[in-house]
């Protein structure tokens, strides 16, 4: 499990830097030396499947008490459990064998997934546990070029600036249940293989499906609500420019700002219900 600090210090392990070793393939984050047989990287980089998962967490705790939270390109064999993090969190290019739980997770300083992969998805905690809350971003986050192959589960999720989901790969269902989205979304070129269920979700600000965004399964959009009512940023609009292979739901949603539909050609579209207090094009 990945803690929010630690005050103990570790003992050195095997792959510490030392003058007649070579350093790790991403040296520049760890610090470390390449172990033998790991393809020129160190532990927490090895793509080793039988790296010895109790060692990994000692050098990942030690890792953060003398880098912080940069995990560049770090292949993690197990599930973990995020917490607290007062810096920003680096994970690009991770890799997350069996998946991450991000139930109360807090991102202060925002979070960096670009091109990270989900082998079992992620889950921030299903709504019917008593949970206090999902996972929260408070600054900026990007997902830039992530993929997601198991469940994508991000319901109750708390992103309160800017978030991009731009070339994001969701294999398996995309879950934003009740999700609240305080700054600009926005999704290019992204691909939902599986549903994507953004059910009571709240856009406050900018929303852009573009750049061949596509939904090739059912797209849930019921009682969702754009835009903010009485807020100065609602106005600022939402865009559809997405292709859905499948049935487009919209039933029961809300919209406060401004939207456009380009191309919108659904096998089935369910406007059941909506309040529209803006225009739609």
């Amino acid at each position: 499990m990945l803690m929010a600090s630690t005050s103990c210090h570790l003992s050195s392990l095997p792959d510490r830097p030392s003058a007649m070793e070579a350093a790790c393939e991403h040296s520049d984050v760890c610090g470390r030396d390449a172990l033998d047989g790991h393809d020129g990287k160190c532990r927490l980089h090895s793509e080793d499947s039988e790296k010895d998962k109790d060692e990994f967490e000692e050098a990942l705790e030690e890792h953060r008490e003398e880098h912080g939270p940069d995990f560049r390109w770090m292949i993690f064999p197990d599930g973990l459990s995020f917490s607290v993090f007062d810096e920003k969190a680096l994970f690009s290019q991770a890799v997350f064998r069996k998946g991450a739980n991000f139930s109360n997770a807090e991102f202060r300083e925002g979070a960096s997934f670009s091109g990270a992969t989900f082998q079992k998805g992620v889950d921030s905690g299903p709504i019917s546990q008593p949970s206090p809350r999902g996972m929260s971003f408070v600054t900026s986050t990007s997902f830039h070029g992530a993929t997601f192959d198991g469940k994508a589960i991000f319901s109750d999720a708390e992103f309160e600036e800017a978030v991009s989901f731009l070339r994001t790969t969701f294999n398996g269902k995309a879950d934003f249940w009740l999700s609240t989205f305080g700054g600009k979304v926005h999704f290019f070129k992204s691909i939902f293989e599986n549903e994507a269920d953004f059910t009571e979700a709240t856009f406050e600000g900018k929303v852009n499906f573009v750049g061949g965004t596509t939904f090739k399964s059912q797209a849930t959009f019921t009682q969702t609500e754009f835009g903010v009512e009485n807020s100065p940023i609602s106005g600022e609009g939402l865009r559809f420019s997405a292709t859905f292979e499948e049935n487009a739901n919209f039933a029961g949603a809300i919209f406060h700002s401004d939207t456009t539909f380009e191309g919108f050609s659904p096998r089935k579209g369910n406007f059941d219900r909506c309040h529209i207090q803006a225009k739609i094009l």
